[in-house]
């Protein structure tokens, strides 16, 4: 969500930065190539659909 918050705003977005700041809260949020790819990859698909919410 802060991802999506900040490209809204500032239309830019740094992921591995931004999982380095989480990493000084929680040590080892995301440790695998796979992990980040799917960080991209939902960023990515929230930026084509505009959808990045889901209805209860």
């Amino acid at each position: 969500d802060a991802l999506l918050e900040r490209l809204k705003y500032e239309k830019t977005i740094d992921i591995y930065g931004h999982v380095t700041l989480l990493r000084a809260q929680r040590n080892y949020i995301v440790q695998t190539e796979e992990q980040y790819i799917f960080i991209y990859e939902a960023i990515n698909e929230a930026i084509q659909s505009g959808q990045t919410e889901v209805s209860a």
